[in-house]
């Protein structure tokens, strides 16, 4: 089970994240994942041309955030980690597995009853860069335990289940998708070896 450190949430832009989490980068350099080899990891429940074709309909509506500013006003704010030390506690990263990066919650789809959109995922995630620019590098689809109980049946979406969170900091279901990077350990994984967090400001 994926697990993961409390979040407090952050105001960006007027924006709050609360609730149900407590019970960028210029487009010119990414760079899309070799898909078919991700996906190779990913043992999806969806014939390939439908998950290819889910997949592009997520770029096609991601492709904008790119533009960081552009995921601020859509209402994109971004988490911490309460008990981190300083620069760098936003960033989630992994001893042995690599590095998720800095989370943007959009509330207005985190609290909008446990409805799923390909097209409108719960969470961006930015990989901080030298220059000081977040790269998108994936989406976070996220399901609250006040609105699909743990003890439910998990989620489905690119045929991939669901991971529960029972991290009191949490309480929730996710499902990763890295169609903004390449990740080594599947296009669904939770952690991308090849990301890290050592330029996080935040």
């Amino acid at each position: 089970m994926f697990q993961a450190p409390f979040f407090r949430p952050a105001a960006i832009g007027g924006a709050l994240v609360c609730g149900a989490l407590l019970a960028a980068c210029d487009g010119s350099d990414a760079a899309v994942a070799p898909e078919d080899a991700m996906l190779a990891h990913s043992h999806s429940g969806s014939s390939p041309a439908i998950l290819h074709r889910q997949l592009a309909e997520l770029r096609q509506a991601t492709a904008r955030f790119h533009n960081f500013e552009a995921a601020q006003d859509a209402g994109y704010t971004i988490l911490f980690d309460p008990d981190g030390a300083g620069p760098g506690s936003a960033c989630l990263s992994n001893p042995t597995q690599g590095a998720m990066g800095e989370h943007y919650v959009d509330p207005a789809l985190l609290f909008d009853g446990g409805a799923l959109d390909i097209a409108h995922p719960e969470a961006l995630i930015y990989e901080p860069m030298q220059n000081g620019k977040p790269r998108l590098v994936a989406v976070e689809y996220v399901i609250p335990f006040s609105d699909l109980p743990m003890t439910a049946e998990p989620p489905v979406l690119f045929g991939q289940q669901f991971m529960p969170n029972n991290n009191p900091g949490f309480q929730l279901w996710a499902l990763h998708a890295w169609v903004w990077k390449n990740n080594p350990s599947g296009m669904f994984a939770a952690w991308n070896p090849n990301v890290t967090c050592e330029f996080s400001a935040n």
